[in-house]
């Protein structure tokens, strides 16, 4: 394919492309996230990572800190879903033990009504 109707083939596909919406909230929340870190970084270093001076920085050990801090948070999140999932299924196994003695109870009612109305059925007969 020579180069210009390659270029035209990757024009057409990038304008029928539209970017998932999931996708865009990502960009956005990232963007977001990104831009405070930004700030907060110049509210602390009085310039931008830009500016800074690569011999004040090791930027390797610095990205390895954060991926130590990053991997800390994740295995907090995860024991707080863990907690939060047994809790939910504690709550779940209770509703059903309630549930089981409701149907029992209705079922006892259920009988005792029946016994109760044919019962009454035969005293009006009687009468």
């Amino acid at each position: 394919m020579s180069g210009g109707k390659k270029a035209n083939k990757d024009n057409n596909m990038q304008n029928s492309y539209s970017r998932p919406q999931i996708s865009q909230e990502v960009i956005k929340g990232f963007t977001a996230i990104v831009d405070a870190q930004d700030e907060k970084g110049f509210a602390k270093y009085g310039r931008s990572i830009d500016d800074a001076n690569d011999a004040d920085y090791d930027w390797k050990l610095m990205a390895l800190e954060e991926c130590a801090d990053h991997a800390k948070y994740l295995v907090r999140e995860i024991k707080r879903l863990e907690a939060e999932n047994e809790r939910l299924r504690s709550e779940l196994d209770k509703a059903n033990r309630q549930a089981k003695k409701m149907t029992s109870l209705y079922k006892i009612f259920k009988g005792k009504w029946e016994w109760a109305l044919e019962r009454i059925g035969k005293l009006s007969k009687e009468k």
